[in-house]
């Protein structure tokens, strides 16, 4: 997943997770992944970073 967190702040330019209490921290386990709407990234690279997000860490893309 950190490679996914990682090619999302760089397509992006924007922190994926910005944490500032506990509560922000649960939202990463039960808030599906937010895309800005106004992107140049392509779909093949959103595509890619939901792979690489995915939170079922078995069906997650992975370099293994």
């Amino acid at each position: 997943m950190g490679l996914g967190v990682l090619k999302y702040e760089i397509a992006y330019g924007r922190v994926l997770f910005p944490i500032w209490s506990q509560s922000d921290m649960i939202k990463i386990v039960k808030d599906p992944v937010y895309f800005p709407a106004l992107t140049s990234t392509s779909d093949r690279m959103q595509n890619l970073i939901k792979l690489m997000l995915n939170k079922d860490q078995t069906k997650r893309l992975s370099l293994n």
